[in-house]
């Protein structure tokens, strides 16, 4: 006996679309797993690349950026997915049915949407946190190599 999965039954607008949830969540899932992969190989290239570098100054310097342009361009198509996967996993919610529940629906996303808002600083702050001691980090030991000069 065969059991029928309910996915099959259920759809979700994606990209101003609706589009069967089983879809939806593959299509999704596995362009994010082609932009990992693509990561994965060209940041280990360029980090290869730049302990080769061909001492063509300026040509060095407008091929690495290039290459990193197009790895942000990668992660942000990406930041993409994950919103549509954000998107996606809120109208996967049941409908409420009477007012009790949508009430209750209501509240719970005034009260998730702050948790996610202050989720999101949490981790831009640590982000921050991170690039500024590596800053320091980084003066610190300069300001050594200059007084070691001396």
């Amino acid at each position: 006996m065969s059991q029928c999965s309910d996915l099959s039954n259920i759809s979700v607008s994606i990209n101003g679309q609706e589009v069967n949830v089983e879809q939806a969540i593959t299509t999704t899932i596995n362009a994010l797993q082609n932009h990992l992969n693509v990561l994965q190989s060209n940041m280990r290239s360029i980090a290869m690349s730049n302990d080769q570098a061909t001492g063509e100054g300026l040509d060095d310097i407008k091929r690495s950026v290039s290459e990193v342009e197009d790895l942000q361009d990668h992660i942000l198509e990406m930041n993409n997915l994950f919103e549509d996967l954000l998107d996606m996993s809120d109208q996967l919610v049941y409908l409420p049915e009477n007012k009790e529940e949508k009430d209750y629906l209501k509240e719970h996303k005034i009260v998730r949407k702050a948790q996610v808002t202050a989720m999101k600083k949490k981790f831009d702050d640590a982000r921050k946190a991170n690039k500024a001691a590596i800053k320091l980090q980084k003066a610190a030991a300069k300001m050594k190599t200059v007084m070691e000069d001396e």
